[in-house]
């Protein structure tokens, strides 16, 4: 742990590091150097203390393996806060916007707007003289008014796991035109409103809690935290251990008759109003045997929002404080919680005033709300010198941050323990499962100064020398393996799959969670893990009676599954792609076709002009989808000849597919791809008609219209050589997907909704065919056998180059996708020496350029995220 010195109350020795970790702790609320964001971007101050730099993690495309980028630079950070030493960084609760404070109080503020390597500080302007006590001793941003889900523990009953979430909202207050805002503490009392107003522009207002009269009364710590009553809980301490509880409203001051989200409506003189609830005198520790507790520092203090995060998902939880202290007269520095509640009760009036004159209509007040606050009995010691504090709304846990390194996770109510018990998971208790910690999950290799990713399950530390360290947790219960022990092995999936259903559902960048998942992978584990992904987040991949809408188009829960699907069986660019992950492949990129053929096709529809910003990017999704096409043509062609005569033997026609790596059959079995297709194949008709169309009525513009009516020719034709120059008629295809979809549909018929559930998880994550689709999956070799005979030019198939697709297992294929970048998104080659951006989970590509109105809105959709629902960075 590095030098020793003698502590000066006494003589154990205290490693210096610890007593300056400490000491930091003591002294300041503001002092986090290094946050991780809901995004997944990680931001640190620099070694030299007046610069931020941030990194992510990332997927190796080399061979899938996650690993930590370098440090990118903030930029305009030392100039902004004039060299001065950064004392705290904190991003907001959506994870896009980072507020940079410096010792004096100052506050910047950068954003992350279309990748996440890359800061843009917009706000850096400070007012006021330079202060000594205008240092920060708490700073909070405010909620944004969107829900969120709690999930609840996972139970196994009858019917398999089920995964109980309930949803709830932010409480208030909040921006009043959906814009960011934060509240800041100084030490000498001065409470701050920083909100966002026209063009990012951050302004501030002012007021003072209580006047500071001597030195005892400068604020150390502070927190803050939404409440109930449309209001902010502010809990302060001061040098003199004080304990002061403050309720703060805000007054917008917004016009009567103006509408609040209109961002023209100016905010103007916004008033503070803070009323004092409570004063504890005295916050310290209760007494404990065998330890002197005057020597006990304040180290943390947090407002804990209430909540219904209980056992019970209908058990409500009040506001709670909690205050986290450090004792030091022993070896090893301890800590003690202390908890205060904050709640409400029914108050109630003495009956003599009911005797009182009381006017008629009047309203009676016997009932009336007043608060509660009260300290919980029983002080929490743990023998280890806490240095860091996570609590989420939506998770029922807490964690503590250890001064070796150590995290502790712990029920957020009652500050139970769970422990990754080396014992197995016995069958006796393997019906419930609460968090990664309680499934056996653990971080190995304890670091101190560490901060955790949003989901709990990497921890990342700044270390001395100015290095980086990633620690991601591991299992502690020996071999993941179903046929050894099927209770540990079901806790471990289980525990997975709840975690990345909350991080889903609350906008939580999952890559640190397949991190951790990675070492465990086998053909079992994958398995077992998407079916209870799937059940986790009640995904229903039944699509078959159902025309493509939201569920299919804009759907970030099947998003993020497919992503996990296609990211779990990743094993680099160099390897050829596995089955499950073609699959959650075409099924992403099916996505992404039908978005832009489905915003052109309408502009067609409404017959407004065509323009080229709308043209353009039909070139590439349109070449891609019929070069798809033309994959599953042969791809189907090529099983009949491997199957021979026993078309009618699903067992053995499935066998060959899976032996062969070839996802067409499964893409046409599967609804949801099916009819992504056959949308996809409308579109196609429609470009094609339109092209043709427009080329017929408009020869003339070759060689005599202007320039841009020249270009616009040029793509129509373009357009048609597309479906010109295939070697599968779109109509011939169109055909045989509509009767695997009849047939598909008759099978279906008989089935109850459970049936046909688990029919699609079967084909989509097992790679079965289903017993009552063997006649359609006969029927659909039978034809396109016939098909090869009598319709199809199979030399022209053959000799067609599908292998930019990256779907070919080939030595030409897989030396394609690494010579050529394919822009991901319009489907097209993007020449040497463009500024690229990737992707950070499936490595995907995309040109990167900036967005224009004139951009087609699909386009301008993916700028921000990747098809596959993670993040971009620059690239180079």
């Amino acid at each position: 742990m590095g030098d020793v010195h003698l502590d000066e109350f006494g003589s154990q020795p205290i490693p210096r590091v610890v007593q300056e970790k400490l000491d930091q702790l003591r002294l300041y609320g503001c002092n986090q150097l290094i946050s991780w964001s809901k995004l997944g971007c990680i931001a640190y101050v620099t070694p030299d203390g007046t610069g931020v730099e941030t990194r992510h993690i990332m997927c190796n495309p080399k061979d899938g393996k996650w690993i930590l980028t370098e440090g990118y630079p903030v930029h305009h950070v030392a100039r902004a806060h004039d060299g001065q030493q950064i004392a705290h960084i904190s991003w907001n609760a959506m994870g896009t916007e980072l507020a940079i404070i410096d010792i004096l109080g100052r506050v910047s503020f950068s954003a992350v707007y279309m990748s996440v390597n890359v800061l843009q500080c917009y706000h850096a302007q400070f007012t006021g003289q330079e202060d000594d006590l205008g240092g920060l001793a708490g700073f909070w941003w405010m909620n944004t008014e969107k829900q969120y889900a709690v999930f609840r523990p996972a139970v196994n009953d009858e019917k398999g796991w089920r995964y109980p979430a309930v949803q709830q909202k932010n409480l208030p207050p909040y921006h009043p035109q959906s814009k960011a805002a934060c509240l800041a503490l100084t030490r000498r009392g001065m409470l701050k409103l920083y909100y966002q107003g026209d063009q990012n522009r951050f302004f501030e207002t002012t007021q003072e809690l209580e006047g500071c009269v001597s030195v005892d009364d400068l604020y150390s710590h502070a927190s803050f935290s939404s409440d109930k009553d449309n209001t902010v809980v502010l809990a302060a301490y001061t040098l003199s251990k004080k304990l002061r509880i403050y309720r703060i409203s805000i007054d917008w001051n917004l016009p009567s008759q103006a509408n609040p989200q209109q961002p023209s409506v100016p905010l103007n003189n916004i008033r503070l109003i803070v009323k004092r609830l409570k004063v504890e005198n005295l916050a310290s520790p209760a007494e404990i045997p065998n330890m002197d507790m005057s020597k006990t520092f304040l180290t943390h203090l947090e407002v804990m929002p209430p909540t219904f995060s209980g056992p019970n998902i209908h058990q409500y939880f009040p506001t709670t404080i909690l205050a986290v202290y450090s004792v030091m007269n022993m070896l090893t520095p301890s800590s003690v919680i202390v908890r205060w509640i904050l709640g409400e009760t029914q108050g109630s009036l003495h009956p003599s005033f009911n005797q009182l004159g009381v006017r008629r209509g009047s309203v009676s007040t016997s009932n009336t709300k007043e608060f509660e606050f009260y300290r919980v009995p029983e002080d929490v010691l743990i023998d280890n010198a806490i240095i860091g504090v996570t609590h989420l709304p939506y998770c029922a846990d807490i964690k503590f941050a250890c001064i070796d390194g150590s995290v502790q996770t712990r029920d957020r109510s009652s500050l139970k323990l769970f422990t990754p018990q080396p014992n197995n998971y016995h069958e006796s208790i393997a019906n419930v499962v609460y968090n990664m910690v309680h499934a056996g999950f653990d971080f190995p290799a304890p670091i101190p100064g560490l901060s955790l990713s949003p989901n709990g399950t990497v921890m990342i530390a700044s270390l001395p020398d100015g290095s980086i360290k990633l620690t991601p947790m591991e299992y502690q219960r020996g071999p993941l393996d179903p046929k050894v022990n099927s209770a540990n092995f079901a806790a471990a999936t289980v525990a997975f799959a709840h975690v990345h259903a909350s991080g889903c559902n609350n906008m939580v960048n999952n890559d640190d969670v397949l991190m951790v998942i990675r070492p465990l992978r086998s053909d079992s584990f994958n398995k077992a893990l998407i079916t209870e992904v799937h059940k986790a987040l009640s995904l229903k991949m039944d699509f078959t009676s159902e025309i493509p809408n939201e569920r299919l188009f804009r759907n970030p829960v099947l998003q993020r599954s497919l992503s996990l699907q296609t990211s779990i069986y990743n094993e680099g660019e160099n390897a050829p792609m596995r089955l499950e992950a073609k699959l959650a492949w075409i099924f992403l990129h099916l996505r992404i076709a039908s978005l832009g053929f489905g915003t052109t096709i309408n502009t067609f529809q409404r017959g407004e002009e065509l323009k080229i910003e709308s043209l353009h990017p039909l070139l590439g999704i349109s070449r891609w989808s019929m070069d798809l096409i033309a994959f599953i043509v042969d791809d189907i062609f090529q099983l009949v000849r491997s199957v021979g005569d026993r078309v009618s033997d699903r067992e053995y026609v499935r066998s060959i597919a899976v032996k062969t790596n070839s996802p067409a059959i499964f893409v046409l079995l599967c609804s949801g791809t099916r009819v992504l297709t056959r949308y996809n194949s409308r579109g196609l008709r429609q470009t094609e008609n339109t092209a043709a169309a427009h080329i017929t009525a408009q020869q003339s513009l070759l060689y005599m219209g202007n320039q841009a009516e020249q270009n616009q020719f040029q793509i129509l034709r373009s357009l048609k050589t597309i479906f010109d120059s295939s070697p599968v008629r779109l109509l011939l295809f169109e055909k045989m997907i509509g009767e695997v979809s009849t047939a598909c549909s008759a099978a279906y018929h008989t089935l109850t909704e459970i049936e046909r559930l688990t029919c699609e998880r079967d084909i989509f994550i097992n790679n079965d065919i289903p017993v009552v689709l063997g006649p359609a999956v006969e029927k659909l070799l039978r034809d396109a056998r016939t098909l090869m005979r009598n319709e199809m030019d199979l030399a022209n198939l053959y000799f067609h180059d599908l292998s930019w697709l990256g779907l070919d297992d080939d030595v030409k294929s897989i030396a394609s996708r690494r010579s050529r970048k394919i822009d991901a998104i319009r489907k097209t080659e993007i020449g040497e020496g463009r500024p690229l951006r990737q992707c950070t989970r499936c490595c995907s590509v995309t040109e990167d350029f900036t967005a224009s109105r004139q951009m087609s809105n699909w386009l301008v959709s993916m700028q921000r995220m990747c098809f596959c629902g993670s993040l971009w960075m620059v690239k180079n």
